[in-house]
């Protein structure tokens, strides 16, 4: 897009309308997954995307099954293994396989590989796809 003057006012409120419907259509894609993905009245699928900044909050939910989240600021890949690794969601007595895919730059697909190598013993996948 190319603007000048009172153009950009113009290409201001076209983008947004662009995103808004990109995110209502995300929106849309994700609570037709998220309702695909119930079992025995629990869950397997939870998402978490962050975002360096410009959220009015630190956790803000999208959607409306409750299980994709905004975060605001750098994610803590350490934490987050272990937590999704630790338990299987809502499911009660069934201890299932934990994928963790990556599709990323070279040195964030390696500390990735890293901290996953320390939860080889909990049944883990790691599915590495092109960035």
């Amino acid at each position: 897009m190319i603007a000048s003057g009172f153009g950009i006012t113009i290409i201001i409120l076209y983008l947004k309308k662009m995103i808004y419907d990109i995110i209502t259509a995300a929106q849309s894609l994700l609570n037709a997954l998220l309702e695909d993905d119930i079992i025995d009245k629990g869950y397997i699928l939870s998402i978490s995307i962050y975002i360096e900044n410009g959220l009015a909050y630190n956790k803000t939910l999208f959607g409306k099954y409750k299980r994709v989240y905004f975060y605001q600021g750098e994610p803590d890949y350490h934490s987050i293994v272990s937590l999704k690794v630790e338990r299987l969601p809502n499911i009660r007595d069934k201890r299932g396989q934990t994928l963790i895919m990556v599709s990323t730059l070279d040195n964030l697909r390696d500390y990735i590989q890293e901290i996953v190598r320390g939860h080889l013993y909990q049944d883990i996948t790691l599915l590495e796809l092109e960035y």
